[in-house]
């Protein structure tokens, strides 16, 4: 990873009642709603190669994404209010970001609270980071 960009891995849990179309559906509108935006790029995440002989590609783990930013505190800021969009029309839903093994799970917490785990993910992370770049 070049020392001017972020990695954030993106874990959408949908919530027990949904099945793998929706957890697809989900992880397909984040990924473009985060194109959208001022990110570098957004990869599915892989789980390995298919079995030999199959005639797929890469295996992916529906519901996770890579994203790739610069170190800036606002676009991490940005890429956690989209993360909070997808989470916010159903509360049983969540998505986790993990950054360096630190992860900030998103869910059905107060507004409140989840700006305060926000702001630190970002501080740590983001200006930290920004400063040493």
């Amino acid at each position: 990873m070049e020392s001017d960009s972020l990695q954030v891995v993106m874990q959408i849990d949908a919530g027990e009642d949904a099945d793998l179309e929706e957890l697809e559906e989900l992880t397909q509108r984040l990924r473009r709603l985060l194109l959208e935006s001022d990110v570098e790029s957004v990869n599915r995440v892989s789980a390995g190669d298919a079995p030999s002989g199959a005639r797929a590609g890469p295996l992916l783990l529906v519901g996770s994404l890579l994203v790739t930013l610069a170190k800036s505190p606002d676009l991490l800021k940005m890429v956690t209010r989209v993360a909070q969009s997808i989470v916010g029309a159903n509360p049983a839903r969540s998505v986790e970001l993990q950054i360096d093994g630190d992860r900030l799970v998103l869910n059905n917490v107060s507004t409140e609270q989840q700006q305060e785990l926000i702001a630190l993910f970002v501080q740590c992370h983001a200006q930290a980071n920004a400063a040493s770049g």
